[in-house]
């Protein structure tokens, strides 16, 4: 028996926002709001982006399958990536 739900049996999907598509409770900046909240370039997070090296910079969002493509970095990715950064003494291995 194949049943169709009705859309007042579907699970409420919170709207998405115009900006940037995510769901409301997540914030999205772009490459230079990222870089400004990091205290880092542009440039350091284009280039981590292309290299992918381990001492890369945070995961970011690919929001078009271009090469050319927009991204954006989520606020908790940042803080995340911040907090990995963190060292107690100069000898500590990254």
């Amino acid at each position: 028996m194949n049943k169709q739900l009705s859309a007042s049996k579907l699970p409420h999907t919170p709207p998405l926002t115009p900006r940037t598509g995510a769901l409301p409770d997540r914030k999205i900046l772009t490459v230079h709001e990222a870089a400004q909240f990091l205290n880092v370039s542009a440039s350091f997070l284009n280039k981590a982006r292309v290299s992918g090296s381990a001492a890369g910079g945070p995961r970011y969002i690919k929001f078009s399958p271009s090469s050319r493509g927009r991204v954006g970095y989520e606020l908790a990715d940042l803080e995340r990536w911040l907090d990995s950064k963190k060292r107690s003494h100069t000898s500590e291995i990254s």
